[in-house]
């Protein structure tokens, strides 16, 4: 089951072995060099990769949608614990950046803001105009 977070956004399988209470098992046989159980560790992860991503496939083709904003939905929530500049208290902080170039000039980090809204339209963009002018 944890390798299905290789294809999911927003979840970890590290933390999907953490929740199966598995992590330790496998981290003692890496640890251990217990090629048994690694081996049937990655036999269970081809066969449940493979056929987890024909299941997203087939939601994909029934349910886009819905499957998309499921998607984004685990990729917004991830943004809490992935967010680089959080507080003691958990509080989202954007600090300032170093000087830039040694003339005193500061760059604040609302730069990483402003290039994620880039990043953003650059793909929404894409997405307008391969939809209007579809590759064949």
């Amino acid at each position: 089951m944890a390798v299905c977070a290789f294809i999911l956004p927003g979840i970890s399988g590290a933390f999907v072995l953490v929740l199966l209470g598995k992590y330790s098992v496998i981290l003692d046989a890496v640890n251990g060099g217990e090629v048994g159980t690694l081996a049937l560790f990655g036999l269970g992860a081809a066969v449940g990769l493979i056929s987890f991503a024909q299941v997203l496939s087939w939601l994909f083709r029934k349910h886009h949608d819905l499957i998309l904003a499921l998607l984004c939905g685990f990729m917004a929530g991830s943004l809490r614990k992935i967010w680089p500049w959080q507080g003691g208290n958990g509080a989202f902080i954007v600090p300032s950046l170093p000087n830039f170039g040694g003339n005193g000039l500061e760059i604040p980090s609302l730069l990483a803001i402003l290039l994620a809204v880039l990043g953003f339209a650059s793909v929404f963009l894409l997405e307008r105009r391969v939809s209007k002018n579809p590759i064949s």
